[in-house]
C-alpha cells in the first residue's frame, strides 16, 4: 500500500516513464518490422530481375539444365521460400520450393508482428524475344530473427534506461522530500505532545512556509506550557516549601507522608526521625535572628543531605524541629540513620561555633506493616525526643508506633497472602468516576480487598504493603488483571475501567512478558482499560514507568497517574510521561475550598495538561460545594464519597 507522498510519486513518474518506455519500444520495433517487410519485398524484386536477366542467355536453346545450375546457388541460401521458372504460356518450367521451416522466433512474436512473404517476378528474354518469366518469393525467417534481435537489443537498452531513470528520480525526490520527510516527523510528534520543531528550512517555498507555520505554533504551545509549568511549580513551592530553608514545610510534608508512606501501598515498614532544638527562641533572642535564621539554613543543608542519601523526605517541621520519613527502613536502619544524623548536626554546629547554648535532641518512631497516621508517629516520635532530652542533649531514642497491620505479624501475613493467592481470595470492587460538570459516567475504578480466613475483607492499603514486603505485589497484580481482563471480555457494556498497578510490578520483567500478549490478544478489552500508577511509585523509578507506558501504548491501552501533585517533580513527570490523565491527590482535594493557593495550583495543572492532552480528576470529592470550584477550574470529572463508596463488581 502506498501511504507516503514519496511512494506515490516515484510509483507516478516510475508508471510515466516505464509507459514511454514501452512506447518508444512499440514506435522502434514497428519501424523495424516495416523496415523488414519493406527489405524482403527489395530482396525479391532484386533477385528477380537478376535472374531473368542471367537466364535469358541460357534459355535461347532451350537448355533447362543450365538454367537450374545458375537458379540452385540462388536458392540454396535459404533467403527464398520459392523460385519459379514460368514458359510464356504459363507452364512451369522449372521451380524450386523450401520445404515447410521454423521461422525461429516465439509463435506469439511471429503473430504479433507479422512478415508477408513478398513475391516479385522478371522476365525472361533474349534480345527483343521473350522466353518466359521467373517468380521468386522471399522467405521471412530471417527477417523475423533480426526483428527478434533488434526487439530485444531495444528492450535490453531502455531497460537499464529505466532503471537509470529510476535511481535518478529517487534521489531527485528525496531530496526534494527530505524537508517535508522532517515536517512530517514534528506533526506525528505535535500529535503525540511532542512539541518539537522543524530543524531544516526546505528550498521550496510552499514547504518553507509550512515549516514555518508549525515551527510557530509548536514554539508558542511550548512556551504556554513552560509558562504555565513555572507557574505551578511557583504555586506548588508557595504552598508546600518552607521559604527560609527549602524544605518542606508542615502542609507539604504532611501531603508527601499521605502519598508515599500510605497511598503509595508498596510500603511495609519505616519510621519517621524527628530532629528537635530546645528552647530555640532564646538563642534568636541572644544571638539575634539572622544568626538564627543562618543556622536553620545550615542544618536544614544536613537534613537534606542526610535525608537524599538515605531516600527519605524532609521538612521543616515547625521553627526549629525538622522532620524525615523513612520509606521501607528497619529499625535498625532508622536507629543507623538517626545516629549518623545527631552526629552530622553536631560538626555542622561545631563549624559554625555554635556548640555551646544550642541543644538538640533525636527521637525516632518506627513501625511494622502498612504505615499508621502521621499525627500517631509524630506522637511517638516527640515521645523519643522527651526520652533522649531526659538523659541528655544530642542523644538518640528509639520507639514504636502501632500499625494497624503490624499486631498479626510477618509470617502470619505471609502465610495469609499465600494462602489467599492459592485459593484466589480477592474480591474486586468498583467505584465510579462521574464527569464536570454533567456529572456523566467518565469511568469505573476497580479496587481490591482480600477475604481472610474468616471472611473478613482486608482493604488493599492494609494488605498491599505486606504483600511488597514478602514479594508478592506482582502475582497479586497480576491475578486482579487476569480476572478484569476476563470480566470485561464477558462484559462488553461495562465501559471504560482504571485498574491500579504497584510499581514494583511495572519493574518486573515476567510480568510484563506475561501482561503484553495478554492485552494483545484481547484488542477490544486493552482500549477500554487504563492502568494508573502512583506518582511516588512512578517518580522512583522514571524509566521503567515509561518503557511500561510504551507497552500500554503498543497494545491499544493507556495509563494514567493516581494520587498526583505532591511530589517535587509532579510538573515535569507529567510532561515526560504525558498520561491520559492525571488524579488529584486528596491532599489538594480536601483544602479548595479554603486555600487560594491551592485553587490556583489546580487550575494552573489544568491549563497545563490542557495543550498535552492530559485530563484532570479529582479524588476524595465528599460535599457537593467542592463541585463548582473544580467545575471553574476546568477539571474533567471526579471520584470520592460523594458518588458512592466501593460497592462488589458484579456480572
Amino acid at each position: 500500500m502506498l501511504d507516503s507522498l514519496k511512494q506515490q510519486l516515484l510509483t507516478g513518474v516510475s508508471i510515466g516513464f516505464l509507459l514511454l518506455l514501452i512506447g518508444i519500444e512499440a514506435i522502434h520495433v514497428a519501424a523495424a518490422r516495416r523496415i523488414m517487410q519493406e527489405q524482403l519485398e527489395s530482396h525479391a524484386q532484386d533477385t528477380a530481375t537478376s535472374l531473368g536477366l542471367s537466364l535469358g542467355a541460357l534459355l535461347v536453346h532451350g537448355d533447362l539444365a543450365l538454367a537450374e545450375t545458375v537458379i540452385n546457388p540462388v536458392f540454396d541460401r535459404g533467403y527464398y521460400q520459392r523460385i519459379e521458372l514460368i514458359s510464356t504460356e504459363g507452364g512451369v518450367l522449372l521451380r524450386k520450393t523450401l520445404p515447410v521451416m521454423e521461422l525461429g522466433v516465439p509463435e506469439w512474436f511471429a503473430t504479433l508482428l507479422p512478415l508477408e512473404a513478398p513475391t516479385a517476378g522478371s522476365l525472361v528474354t533474349a534480345g527483343w524475344k521473350q522466353i518466359g518469366s521467373v517468380h521468386v518469393t522471399s522467405h521471412p525467417r530471417f527477417a523475423y530473427r533480426q526483428l527478434w534481435r533488434t526487439a530485444w537489443g531495444t528492450l535490453a537498452w531502455l531497460a537499464g534506461l529505466y532503471c537509470a531513470a529510476q535511481a535518478a528520480a529517487f534521489a531527485f525526490l528525496k531530496g526534494v522530500l527530505r524537508p517535508l520527510e522532517s515536517i512530517e516527523r514534528v506533526a506525528v510528534a505535535i500529535g503525540n505532545r511532542d512539541f518539537t520543531a522543524v530543524a531544516e528550512a526546505p528550498r521550496a517555498r510552499e514547504l518553507r512556509h509550512v515549516a514555518a507555520t508549525i515551527n510557530s505554533l509548536s514554539v508558542k504551545v511550548r512556551q504556554a506550557i513552560e509558562a504555565e509549568g513555572a507557574r505551578a511549580e511557583s504555586l506548588r513551592r508557595e504552598a508546600y516549601q518552607d521559604s527560609l530553608t527549602g524544605l518542606l514545610n508542615r502542609r507539604g510534608f504532611s501531603a508527601q507522608f499521605e502519598a508515599r508512606m500510605r497511598d503509595a501501598g508498596d510500603v511495609f515498614r519505616g519510621a519517621l526521625v524527628l530532629l528537635q532544638f530546645h528552647d530555640f527562641a532564646t538563642f534568636n533572642r541572644d544571638a539575634g535572628y539572622e544568626r538564627g535564621d543562618a543556622l536553620l539554613e545550615g542544618v536544614a543543608a544536613v537534613v537534606a543531605a542526610r535525608s537524599e542519601a538515605g531516600g527519605g523526605q524532609s521538612a521543616r517541621w515547625s521553627g526549629a524541629a525538622f522532620a524525615i520519613s523513612l520509606a521501607n527502613a528497619s529499625g535498625e536502619e532508622a536507629g543507623i540513620f538517626a545516629d549518623g544524623l545527631a552526629r552530622a548536626v553536631y560538626a555542622a554546629l561545631a563549624e559554625a561555633g555554635h556548640t555551646v547554648g544550642i541543644g538538640y535532641n533525636v527521637g525516632v518512631a518506627t513501625f511494622e506493616g502498612a504505615s499508621p497516621p502521621l499525627g500517631q508517629l509524630l506522637a511517638a516520635a516527640d515521645g523519643a525526643v522527651a526520652r533522649a532530652t531526659a538523659r541528655g542533649i544530642g542523644l538518640v531514642d528509639l520507639g514504636a508506633a502501632d500499625s494497624a497491620t503490624a499486631a498479626l505479624g510477618s509470617s502470619a501475613w505471609r502465610a495469609r497472602l499465600e494462602q489467599a493467592l492459592s485459593n484466589r481470595r480477592f474480591e474486586l470492587c468498583i467505584q465510579p468516576v462521574l464527569g464536570l460538570p454533567e456529572r456523566d459516567l467518565i469511568q469505573h475504578e476497580i479496587m481490591a480487598r482480600l477475604i481472610d480466613e474468616n471472611g473478613q475483607r482486608i482493604a488493599a492499603a492494609d494488605f498491599f504493603p505486606m504483600a511488597v514486603r514478602h514479594g508478592m505485589a506482582a502475582r497479586i497484580d497480576r491475578l486482579i488483571l487476569d480476572r478484569v481482563i476476563d470480566r470485561l471480555a464477558r462484559t462488553p457494556q461495562a465501559g471504560e475501567i482504571a485498574v491500579n498497578v504497584s510499581s514494583i510490578s511495572v519493574a518486573d520483567a515476567d510480568f510484563l512478558a506475561w501482561l503484553e500478549p495478554r492485552l494483545l490478544a484481547a484488542p477490544a478489552v486493552a482500549r477500554r482499560l487504563v492502568f494508573e500508577l502512583s506518582e511516588s511509585g512512578s517518580a522512583l523509578d522514571r524509566d521503567s514507568v515509561l518503557a511500561f507506558a510504551a507497552m500500554l501504548r503498543h497494545a491499544g491501552a493507556r495509563f494514567a497517574l493516581d494520587n498526583f501533585g505532591l511530589h517535587r517533580e509532579s510538573l515535569q513527570l507529567m510532561r515526560a510521561l504525558l498520561p491520559a490523565y492525571v488524579k488529584l491527590s486528596r491532599a489538594h482535594t480536601v483544602v479548595l475550598r479554603d486555600d487560594e493557593a491551592s485553587r490556583f495550583f489546580v487550575a494552573s495543572l489544568v491549563r497545563l495538561g490542557a495543550p498535552l492532552d492530559i485530563r484532570v480528576i479529582a479524588q476524595g470529592v465528599e460535599n457537593d460545594d467542592v463541585l463548582p470550584i473544580l467545575s471553574s477550574a476546568g477539571v474533567a470529572g471526579f471520584q470520592g464519597y460523594l458518588v458512592g463508596p466501593p460497592s462488589i463488581w458484579r456480572n
